[in-house]
């Protein structure tokens, strides 16, 4: 077995991972003043800050008032936030027989940060702690393995590739869920509309003149998703409609130690533009191009879906197609508290949040 290490060249920076691409799991605690960080602060301490009555901060903090003074009011919230405090979920459920808790099922932790899923859930996440609920995840380690975990939770969000059966499960017990990201029957759905996110890629290809265009799909572990169909299919739609020629790469040739002969082949072929599956499949494609001593845009054009880390500080920054990833998880947010309010509510079985192009420096016009 041969060790193969990529030239990294056109990574130009230093590349710190972002703190906000790490959502919070559980309780967080604040950097407190005057308390030990992480340690309880408790109504009563904020009422005496407030001078105010131990009922009123409760009143306050729980939202179960309107005749509290505004004054009171945003001193109170204002006191507590600067003390750190965090409410107590145990408490509160005892109080409304909820664990105040939503799970996330996927099937590994490399599900949670494939394609645009970490701001995804981010988004949900802070939208779940406004309502006064904390986000968990499950992992099962596999599509087939995923299982209900040992705690109590009032809803669930399923992302990607989950099992039937875990949805069956979930009926059975009444507990509502939502699916980001993934096509099953019944449920309500949040998913990007892959299908026009294809379209925007290409017209603005056709715009700059290529007529000769390869998709490059990832590995096998995306074969057969959604979204990889979804992009395929109008892919070659858009393709046959312009009658124009065209390669869909299927499989794990990205993987493939031959990955730098294929894309020289394709170049030779006369194709003069790539369209990336996702953001790592974008940057293999620009390892091999390095390798090759190729400059992006000069010899080829490339985009890409999903506006993710590290794309706008590569060299060049690489034009692609993005959702609303943000709009994603406080969609499937709103839909999953929508249901824990009232459980017969109606949902739309599809919700699809459309793609906007994010133009960059990796693609250009055609000379001549």
């Amino acid at each position: 077995m041969s060790t193969h290490v990529t030239n990294t060249s056109f990574l130009v920076k230093k590349l710190p991972i972002p703190v906000d691409d790490f959502p919070a799991i559980g309780i967080l605690y604040g950097n407190t003043t005057g308390y030990t960080p992480g340690m309880a602060v408790t109504i009563v301490e904020i009422a005496k800050r407030a001078g105010v009555s131990h009922s009123t901060v409760s009143r306050v903090l729980n939202n179960t008032s309107d005749v509290i003074a505004k004054d009171t009011r945003e001193r109170v919230l204002t006191i507590a936030k600067a003390m750190g405090y965090v409410p107590n979920l145990a408490a509160r459920s005892l109080r409304d027989a909820r664990t105040r808790m939503i799970t996330v099922f996927a099937a590994g932790p490399d599900d949670i940060w494939r394609g645009a899923n970490p701001t995804i859930i981010t988004a949900a996440a802070n939208a779940f702690r406004d309502a006064g609920y904390e986000l968990f995840y499950s992992f099962g380690g596999s599509a087939e393995s995923t299982r209900m975990p040992a705690w109590r939770f009032d809803g669930a969000v399923l992302l990607d590739r989950v099992p039937d059966e875990l949805r069956l499960q979930l009926r059975a017990q009444n507990t509502p869920y939502v699916v980001l990201n993934d096509i099953v029957d019944e449920d309500a759905l949040i998913i990007p509309d892959d299908a026009q996110g294809t379209e925007v890629i290409l017209e603005e290809l056709y715009r700059l003149g290529h007529r000769r265009i390869s998709f490059v799909s990832p590995g096998t572990w995306y074969v057969g998703h959604h979204s990889v169909v979804a992009r395929q299919a109008a892919f070659t739609a858009f393709m046959n409609s312009h009658r124009l020629a065209h390669s869909l790469v299927l499989g794990d040739r990205i993987l493939d130690d031959r990955m730098d002969a294929w894309l020289r082949q394709q170049l030779n072929d006369g194709v003069s533009a790539f369209v990336a599956n996702d953001h790592h499949t974008a940057i293999v494609v620009m390892a091999a191009a390095t390798r090759l001593g190729l400059r992006i845009p000069t010899d080829f054009s490339l985009m890409c879906f999903n506006d993710e880390f590290p794309l706008s500080l590569l060299e060049p920054p690489v034009t692609c197609v993005s959702p609303d990833a943000e709009l994603l998880g406080r969609t499937a947010a709103m839909y999953l508290l929508s249901l824990l309010n009232e459980k017969d509510a109606e949902l739309a079985h599809v919700t699809r949040i459309p793609y906007q192009l994010v133009r960059r420096s990796s693609i250009s016009a055609i000379s001549g």
